[in-house]
């Protein structure tokens, strides 16, 4: 059936899915962001958020339409920016015990953070930019939305 994605195949899709070597953004490794790369803090975004892109213009000031801007080579829209994407992982700062390894962190509760991966439209640090940043959080936000992922057995 259909779920969200985990945090695991969220970065992979961001990082390395259609190249050759993973990357540092989205787009490559870069600093400096593609033109029609992503929604994201912009110059429109000066005195609305504490932090924002300088020298850049994506045209919205708020979430964009889906596919409003290229295509990634995953063949994916919209992962380098545009609105961050609830996955379902749970989200911990501690640390599991000594020699403990954690496989597909799926301890979610009502009152558990899940990890929210992808820059959005209020996202102007370099920090927040990179698929490796991750927050957590339980209550929704008007930059955060979802992506599904699909189960396949077996075949091509």
């Amino acid at each position: 059936g259909y779920r969200l994605l985990t945090e695991a195949e969220w970065e992979w899709l961001a990082r390395k899915a259609g190249k050759s070597v993973q990357t540092l953004f989205v787009w490559g490794n870069e600093r400096v962001i593609p033109k029609n790369a992503a929604n994201i803090a912009d110059e429109s975004a000066n005195g609305k958020v504490n932090v924002f892109v300088s020298k850049y213009n994506d045209g919205y000031s708020k979430a964009a339409p889906v596919k409003s801007f290229t295509k990634e080579t995953s063949g994916l829209y919209d992962q380098a920016g545009n609105v961050s994407e609830w996955t379902h992982d749970s989200y911990s700062i501690v640390l599991p015990e000594s020699g403990k390894v954690v496989q597909d962190p799926f301890d979610l509760t009502t009152d558990s953070s899940h990890v929210v991966k992808g820059a959005n439209w209020r996202s102007g640090s370099i920090t927040e930019l990179r698929p490796s940043f991750r927050e957590g959080l339980i209550n929704s936000r008007d930059d955060l939305g979802f992506r599904i992922g699909r189960y396949v057995y077996g075949g091509n």
